[in-house]
């Protein structure tokens, strides 16, 4: 569950806060099915995204997992980026 949104990201995705923390997950705004599966990236992949108005785009997305005792946090840095064919 996103527990974190941005100014940036609500420009991007047309999401604002009150309609994503807390109410959807990251994977709901990953476009053709992709998902990570516990992938925990130093290196920036590229995957497509999905907007509020169903517009694909790509980017490039870090993801950092942190485990903090009993409790797992993942973190998205989500740039624009292109996807390989």
């Amino acid at each position: 569950m996103l527990l974190s949104w941005n100014n940036r990201a609500e420009n991007i995705f047309g999401y604002t806060s009150a309609n994503i923390i807390r109410k959807m997950y990251i994977d709901e705004l990953f476009s053709r099915n992709y998902w990570h599966r516990n992938v925990d990236q130093e290196e920036a992949i590229n995957v497509p995204m999905e907007r509020i108005d169903g517009k694909i785009f790509p980017v490039k997305a870090r993801i950092k997992t942190i485990i903090d005792g009993s409790v797992t946090h993942t973190i998205y840095v989500i740039r624009d980026g292109e996807i390989e064919s």
